[in-house]
């Protein structure tokens, strides 16, 4: 059944987004958001940062997936863009279009580099009144700050938030950037945190360990087991059913989509890359070579069966490379 409602939707993905933070503190296992957690997630959502701890960090898959199962959701995709971090998309087992991405990290890396690790994020973290855990407002500031630095966000869009942190928690910041980074911070008018920003960026942005074995196995496992998906739609489905494929599994699920007529070199670089794919038909040998878990066939199914089709396959093929027993 179609949750019609879209002020429904938010909250059922907000009740489960918090469910899944108190189940966490049930199992004894410290974490924190690391932001978005103000409105409690009611508000408009896009994934869900948050840190936990390196013993844990391991058996995520198994977490999330029980989680899931208790509260009527099923994982779809984990995706790995780091060592130490995962991004696992959960959708509801009735409404596949109902979303939420828990992008977990360990430690925070960029490009190979540990710009804070899961000890600092997490020291001191902070109840939340619904009963999961953000960081402390010191933490918070050096998180963002270092990851605005990392992504080189300009400072005319971050600057005002970074400098509205209390007089102390500033202070705490500055400290921190000079005795950890050696960058010296002048003060908080825009233009001072602009030219710290760039220093820092200057200081975080060479990979370190990025050819490291842990990194490359990371990467040749996702050239051999990719995380995009080619759906068969043949003659049978219409229009409006592949717009809407397109309309829910090209979010969250996956990073981009791509309507295509055959697939090509281009096409088996965009399936490594976390593509949604659709193409009418498709070359048994290069059906062959890219295997089942790539390449699902709905060209026989009905319409109103597509989507459900999809995700019920995303799922079953997550539990199976992640290993983790239904």
């Amino acid at each position: 059944m179609r949750v019609s409602s879209k002020k429904s939707e938010r909250e059922l993905c907000a009740s489960f987004i918090r469910g899944f933070f108190i189940y966490l503190r049930d199992l004894g296992i410290p974490a924190a958001v690391l932001h978005g957690w103000d409105d409690d997630f009611e508000g408009e959502l896009s994934d869900i940062d948050y840190v936990i701890d390196r013993g844990s960090f391991g058996n995520l898959p198994e977490i999330v997936e029980s989680y899931c199962r208790r509260s009527g959701w099923r994982m779809c995709q984990v995706l790995r863009h780091e060592t130490t971090a995962a991004f696992c998309v959960c959708s509801s087992i009735a409404d596949p279009s109902m979303v939420v991405a828990l992008d977990a990290c360990s430690d925070y890396r960029r490009n190979g580099t540990l710009l804070m690790g899961s000890e600092e994020l997490l020291g001191s973290r902070q109840a939340l009144p619904w009963g999961g855990f953000r960081l402390s407002d010191r933490t918070e500031l050096k998180y963002r700050f270092i990851k605005a630095a990392a992504k080189r966000k300009p400072v005319d869009e971050i600057g005002s938030e970074l400098a509205a942190y209390d007089l102390e928690v500033r202070g705490a910041c500055v400290d921190w950037l000079l005795n950890n980074w050696q960058v010296e911070m002048e003060g908080w008018s825009m233009p001072q945190i602009g030219r710290s920003l760039e220093s820092l960026f200057e200081k975080t942005r060479k990979p370190v360990g990025f050819l490291g074995f842990s990194s490359m196995t990371r990467i040749v496992d996702r050239v051999l087991r990719p995380s995009g998906l080619v759906v068969i739609c043949g003659e049978r489905l219409s229009e409006p059913v592949v717009d809407r494929l397109h309309e829910v599994f090209r979010g969250l699920y996956f990073r981009r989509g791509e309507r295509r007529r055959g697939m090509g070199l281009k096409g088996l670089v965009s399936v490594v890359r976390s593509t949604f794919i659709t193409v009418p038909r498709l070359n048994g040998a290069v059906r062959r070579f890219l295997g089942r878990g790539v390449v699902l066939d709905l060209a026989s199914e009905n319409d109103s069966d597509s989507v459900l089709a999809v995700a019920d396959h995303l799922h079953v093929r997550c539990l199976k490379r992640e290993g983790v027993e239904v």
